[in-house]
């Protein structure tokens, strides 16, 4: 099963949607997070309780809540630069998040020597594997044959 990142805007699946809320220094972010990707940070788990993000998710529409599988793709307008954008979620009290949905969907692809690809993960955190990138082999075969579910 593969999960993409990538959104366009108005199809009705991947729609981005920003959340704001406060940190607080002296409670944990309410969110478990997979920055192992590099470019875009995953939520591993979503916390109950009296922490930001569960607060914001009482009074936000389903659609617009922090949920497991969620990519954060920008915080307080940094987006591209993982370590840019980890700080900002440590040392600022105002976030804002801009938030995706993976889209799912399964490929089949007939493993030669190789996948083709480059893969990261967080040992500690993390519930997935990320491609870092797709290099020669059957994944980008899969991709050059069908361009609209590119991995």
């Amino acid at each position: 099963k593969i999960s993409r990142t990538d959104f366009i805007a108005n199809t009705g699946g991947d729609v981005p949607a920003t959340a704001t809320f406060l940190n607080s220094p002296a409670k944990t972010l309410g969110a478990l997070l997979d920055a192992s990707t590099g470019s875009t940070i995953f939520v591993s788990e979503v916390y109950d309780g009296d922490c930001p993000v569960a607060v914001y998710n009482r009074t936000a529409p389903p659609e617009r809540q922090l949920k497991v599988s969620d990519f954060i793709v920008e915080v307080n307008e940094h987006r591209g630069n993982m370590t840019v954008m980890m700080q900002e979620m440590h040392l600022n009290r105002t976030l804002t998040l801009r938030v995706t949905r993976a889209l799912e969907y399964e490929i089949s692809v007939r493993k030669r020597n190789t996948l083709g690809c480059s893969i990261t993960y967080d040992a500690n955190a993390g519930i997935s594997l990320g491609i870092a990138c797709v290099l020669d082999g059957p994944i980008q075969a899969w991709n050059e044959e069908h361009p609209s579910q590119a991995v």
